[in-house]
Order: C-alpha cells, then sequence, then structure tokens
C-alpha cells in the first residue's frame, strides 16, 4: 500500500551552449540546500545522457502545500534568478499522480 498521495512533480530544463557545467552545479547545490524542507521527500537531479544539456529534477512532496512552500524558499527563488541567463528555453513543468510503487521500501 502507498503511504498517503504524494504531490510529485518534473521539472525538464536545457543549458544554453557552453552553460553545462554551470546548470549542472547550481541544480545540484539547490538540491544540497534544500535537503531537510518541510514536506520533501525526494529530489532527485537528472542529466541527460544523449544530450547533456538536458536536466530533469524529480520531486515528490507530502502536498501540494509543502511544495508550495519549497518554491517559496529562498533556495529556489534564488536559483530562479540564475536560470534567467543560462537557459536555452522555458523549463518543462509536470505534475503527477503516483499509480503504483514497487521496492523495499513501501512508504515514500
Amino acid at each position: 500500500m502507498l503511504c498517503g498521495h504524494p504531490f510529485i512533480m518534473t521539472c525538464r530544463l536545457k543549458a544554453k551552449e557552453g552553460c553545462e557545467e554551470r546548470l549542472r552545479l547550481l541544480l545540484e547545490d539547490a538540491v544540497k540546500q534544500c535537503s531537510g524542507q518541510e514536506g520533501l521527500m525526494v529530489y532527485c537531479l537528472h542529466q541527460g545522457k544523449n544530450d547533456p544539456a538536458v536536466f530533469m529534477l524529480y520531486e515528490q512532496f507530502t502536498s501540494e502545500a509543502s511544495y508550495r512552500m519549497h518554491l517559496d524558499s529562498d533556495v529556489i527563488r534564488k536559483v530562479q534568478d540564475k536560470l534567467i541567463d543560462i537557459l536555452h528555453e522555458q523549463p518543462t513543468v509536470d505534475f503527477w499522480v503516483m499509480l503504483g510503487k514497487t521496492g523495499k521500501k513501501q512508504c515514500c
């Protein structure tokens, strides 16, 4: 059985040519700084194998309210300000409903 109904979002970002390393470092730092935020269950950063300019964030929160608090945090606001100069295009944000899960832990 799944524990509650986590609020899940993904965000796809693409760096301008030559800005891949800068974006990677910025996002890695943000993930570290967000550790321990109230309601943040999972915050994973991925980089594209076929296109290293593409990054994907996978985030799970206990509720939409905790997601909104995360968006309003100083960490995220500072990151958003820095993204303007290094993104090739607008980020793509999607929201998800978990339908099933497998693995050793039954709760997220």
